[in-house]
């Protein structure tokens, strides 16, 4: 790893220590120093810099080897973790109540309700995991890649460039622009652009489930 990188990604190594808002001292520690051995670096000249800059790699590359040992974990794949354990929660549970299609062109009240929640729930919850991954991957995890290239473990490589080809060529929104319609992905979009389109989405399907709890009351002749 060459000795800019390495300095770069001592840098990022201090902003994520730092981020992390810990009172675990041993972190708030090792932040400290290596903020201070990097600003003396920066500012040293001749041998003197060299010899810096040396005692910086080291302790980069040690910290880095060992990251996920260390008291407070750095961790490239952290922001996206809780939509990786949704997706890995859903993939564990049994929908097989997903098999329920409804009875035909039953007007059956229940029946509607159950496949609105059905049909509108998994929507929510897709939309939410996608959104999540998308907002966190662009904005943070996916620097990790793109600034670090090389530094990051084959698996937390693959896991960022599965997602990324995934929200990039099948994560598609129809937002409105100007009056008009426009399919674009999620890597296109910008973070206020992604946000707005997931509330407007959810918006939607909650409001579906509304209308069908409406239809409900009326059949059942409930007036309040």
């Amino acid at each position: 790893m060459e000795t800019e990188t390495v300095i770069k990604l001592g840098k990022k190594i201090v902003s994520e220590l730092e981020l992390d808002n810990t009172t675990e001292t041993l972190s708030k520690w090792m932040a400290h120093y290596l903020s201070e051995l990097l600003s003396k670096t920066e500012t040293a000249i001749g041998i003197e810099r060299q010899n810096l800059e040396k005692e910086c790699s080291d302790l980069v590359i040690k910290l880095w080897e060992r990251r996920y040992s260390i008291p407070i974990e750095i961790d490239p794949l952290r922001n996206i973790s809780s939509a990786l354990t949704m997706l890995q929660t859903l993939s564990n549970t049994d929908y097989s109540y997903r098999k329920y299609t409804g009875q035909g062109l039953s007007r059956d009240p229940y029946d509607q309700v159950v496949k609105t929640v059905l049909e509108s729930s998994d929507d929510i919850i897709r939309f939410t995991v996608a959104f999540s991954l998308a907002n966190e991957l662009f904005d943070s995890t996916k620097k990790w890649r793109d600034e670090f290239p090389g530094t990051l473990s084959e698996l937390e490589t693959q896991v960022i460039d599965m997602l990324d080809s995934f929200l990039t060529n099948r994560a598609r929104v129809v937002i409105t622009f100007s009056g008009h319609n426009k399919i674009k992905s999620l890597s296109e979009m910008s973070p206020d652009e992604r946000n707005k389109a997931f509330l407007e989405r959810l918006n939607l399907l909650v409001n579906q489930q509304k209308e069908v709890l409406i239809e409900l009351k009326k059949a059942l002749k409930i007036t309040h």
